[in-house]
């Protein structure tokens, strides 16, 4: 073959391989992107809330740039998203934060730094064993995810009914990182207890669920949504916290939405003598994790005729 012929077609190869290279990193970079170049707040607040959950390379500096926007509601999702990427190289620009002109802007980064402060260079991917989890009755600590939750109970596949994908759960309230991640940790427990019911292991699924699923006999579902109020209340009678959820149900593979479902729960105790601690804390957690457990409540007996449970009752 001439010369000249091998010279093109190593050059045309070359040519591919950096086209490929270059279109996966346009799509890594595509949020990162939005962010810097959308002119209405509101997609750069999405695009901000795409890199909490993609985690593309770059992502925290992109964040970090962010709470700098000229928008307040931009710094205030950049905030929030900076404590939920769990990376402690963020509290310098966070620190900063909470000196911004905006209230909300402040308290949000108030509240990833004291999600972040607590937390060790990350060295391991999320939801690896030892990453770190929610430390119950104390939102914003943290200690060893081994130690937060037992073992996942052993899933029958051949007899579950239904599946469900807890996905990400936004901030449209004034709870921190910490209490959100307590909302999705208090649903997957609460899903692993519920007869018929098993929490989707996060990778890919069993070959025996698989084929059920193409079957119809096991249905998948994943929930997303949003804490919509985390209201804190005082009075002469008692110091309350109420919290309201809100979350669409998606039939999974098709990622469809079929159905949205809504809880509120409260929590409260009488009022305490000025020296003692703040109860805020501990009630936002009570409120928390009764309307995230009543999430799966109302998903339950909206599912009951597919759980062997309710089967056998009726019977």
């Amino acid at each position: 073959m001439p010369r000249s012929r091998i010279a093109s077609l190593a050059a045309a190869l070359l040519f591919l391989v950096a086209s490929s290279a270059a279109v996966d990193a346009q799509s890594i970079a595509a949020p990162i992107l939005a962010l810097r170049t959308a002119r209405a707040p509101r997609a750069r607040v999405r695009a901000i809330e795409d890199i909490a959950r993609m985690r593309p390379e770059g992502g925290r500096v992109a964040l970090e740039d962010a709470l700098r926007d000229r928008s307040p509601s931009v710094r205030r999702a950049a905030a929030i998203s900076l404590g939920e990427l769990g990376d402690p190289t963020a509290i310098a620009a966070l620190t900063h934060s909470q000196r911004d002109r905006d209230r909300n802007v402040q308290r949000a980064a108030t509240a990833s730094v004291r999600a972040l402060a607590t937390l060790p260079p990350p060295a391991r991917p999320p939801n690896a064993p030892g990453t770190l989890a929610q430390r119950p009755g104390t939102p914003g600590g943290f200690y060893p995810a081994a130690a937060a939750r037992p073992p996942a109970p052993v899933v029958d596949w051949r007899t579950v009914r239904v599946v469900v994908s807890i996905n990400q759960i936004g901030n449209r309230a004034s709870a921190s990182p910490a209490e959100l991640e307590l909302a999705r940790d208090t649903m997957r427990r609460a899903t692993e207890s519920t007869v018929g019911f098993a929490l989707h292991p996060g990778a890919t699924l069993p070959a025996v669920a698989q084929q059920r699923i193409r079957a119809r006999t096991l249905r998948w579902f994943s929930l997303e949504g949003s804490i919509t109020q985390l209201q804190r209340q005082q009075d002469a009678t008692a110091a309350r916290v109420r919290a309201e959820l809100s979350l669409a149900i998606v039939a999974e593979p098709g990622h469809n939405i079929i159905g949205t479902l809504s809880t509120a729960a409260s929590a409260q105790e009488p009022p305490l003598p000025p020296t003692a601690p703040e109860p805020w804390g501990r009630l936002a957690q009570t409120a928390i994790e009764a309307v995230a457990r009543g999430a799966i409540q109302r998903m339950q007996e909206q599912f009951a005729a597919t759980t062997p449970a309710r089967r056998t009752a009726r019977r």
